[in-house]
């Protein structure tokens, strides 16, 4: 598995979104990674009112996203539905960061362990 991330990768969604839904249509993949087996990203939905509801994104085939069963309303946020237009972007979450730090050191880290980033990172 490994996490991935992309500058200003944003979309809008074309289709309406439920609560429920594990498959999210999308205007354009071109900004997002390239996703192989086992990779994922955490993004965001937002609408015009600034509601946001953070997601795990685990595959994205065309232009249909693909999100794990318990991959909705992550950090905090609740799975809510959305609308056709509202936004879909790629976001660094609190999720995206501690995924970072097990990945630098081989796995979860042990208890008290704090990974140190060199300054300039």
């Amino acid at each position: 598995m490994s996490l991935k991330h992309s500058n200003l990768a944003t979309t809008t969604l074309t289709a309406n979104v439920a609560s429920t839904d594990l498959a999210i249509n999308i205007a354009s993949a071109a900004l997002f990674p390239t996703m192989a087996a086992g990779d994922y990203f955490f993004a965001a939905l937002v609408n015009a009112a600034n509601a946001i509801e953070f997601v795990k994104v685990t595959g994205i085939t065309g232009v249909v996203v693909t999100i794990p069963a318990g991959g909705r309303g992550l950090g905090g946020t609740a799975a809510q539905n959305w609308l056709t237009g509202d936004r879909f972007e790629l976001h660094v979450i609190d999720q995206t960061l501690f995924a970072l730090q097990q990945e630098a050191v081989g796995g979860y880290p042990a208890a008290g362990r704090i990974l140190k980033v060199p300054p300039g990172f």
